[in-house]
């Protein structure tokens, strides 16, 4: 008897970057996805409404967040990949996630708590201390995102939830 399962494990598989974490509710919408002179469209990416057309991303930016770049595996079926695995650009019916617990990769160490900020040139993702009230040069704070449930290591996948 000593080989019976005792303990049932609840916690989630993290997936790769741009997976939705759990089955909360997520506010997802499909933009035609833009990325500028000499970048690629990337999963896990944050981008920007278009001034001009409302059915338009853009990589990165200043305005109103579009959301995060999400499902990678459908992603890849509405335009394919590039040789180094990023969208093609551009890329129409792109998933951009603003609501929602997302799987992401950032450079710095997380710890739970954390807020996130975005690069406005690339749409990369950073964490910052939680009682940061303005961003680095070349970044924007992202609006209401929260890091949750794990702490991470560089580079490693952690939880952001926007919302």
């Amino acid at each position: 008897m000593s080989n019976v399962q005792n303990v049932v494990n609840f916690q989630q598989g993290l997936g790769l970057v741009g997976d939705l974490y759990d089955t909360s509710p997520a506010r997802v919408k499909t933009y035609n996805l833009v990325a500028g002179e000499g970048q690629s469209n990337a999963i896990g990416r944050v981008y920007t409404v278009d001034t001009t057309q409302d059915v338009t991303a853009n990589l990165g930016g200043t305005g109103v967040i579009a959301g995060i770049s999400i499902n990678s595996r459908e992603q890849a079926l509405h335009g394919g990949l590039d040789s180094n695995l990023n969208l093609i650009n551009p890329q129409a019916g792109g998933a951009l996630c603003s609501f929602g617990r997302i799987s992401v990769s950032v450079p710095e160490a997380v710890t739970i708590g954390m807020i996130a900020s975005y690069n406005t040139t690339d749409g990369t993702l950073h964490a910052l201390p939680e009682d940061t009230e303005t961003a680095p040069a070349g970044q924007e704070l992202l609006p209401n995102a929260t890091f949750k449930f794990f702490n991470a290591a560089a580079g490693a996948i952690s939880v952001l939830e926007l919302g």
